[in-house]
């Protein structure tokens, strides 16, 4: 009885080393099909400052004078200027929204939104949909960066 008892638990002891063993097996496969990811994160972008300006088409006057003035804490001011007999100035201030790419737009106190898309030491105005101008104005609506 004893015996029988004996070879029972080493019976019992060798399955479960076996179960042991093939567990760390599949382990070992899964460990090899297993591989690693690696996240690069994109660099932040860099920040937009500096003066742009340039004159935009206007319906009813010779231009818009446009000067806009951006800092490196996230603030802007835009002067615009509306050259006809009787000049009118506007200025307004407020804060940049950065999107996808070179793509921000500008909101100021009133809560109006303008968007723009900065390329090189360019800045080229949209339309309230997101778009570039297109045709024969479309470098008409351009704001170069002050040097």
């Amino acid at each position: 009885m004893k015996k029988s008892f004996f070879v029972m638990a080493a019976a019992a002891t060798m399955f479960a080393m076996g179960l042991v063993s093939c567990g760390n097996k599949q382990n070992a496969d899964n460990q090899e099909a297993t591989t690693d990811t690696v996240v690069v994160a994109e660099p932040a972008p860099a920040p937009i400052s500096g003066t742009f300006e340039g004159t935009l088409p206007c319906a009813d006057c010779s231009g818009i004078k446009t000067e806009l003035v951006i800092s490196e804490d996230g603030k802007f001011k835009l002067t615009e200027t509306y050259m006809a007999k009787k000049e009118k100035q506007f200025v307004s201030e407020g804060e940049i929204v950065r999107g996808e790419g070179g793509r921000f737009s500008l909101t100021d106190k009133d809560g109006t939104v303008r968007q723009y898309e900065l390329t090189d030491n360019t800045i080229a105005v949209l339309d309230a949909e997101g778009k570039k101008a297109e045709g024969e104005l479309a470098d008409k609506y351009i704001l170069t960066k002050k040097m």
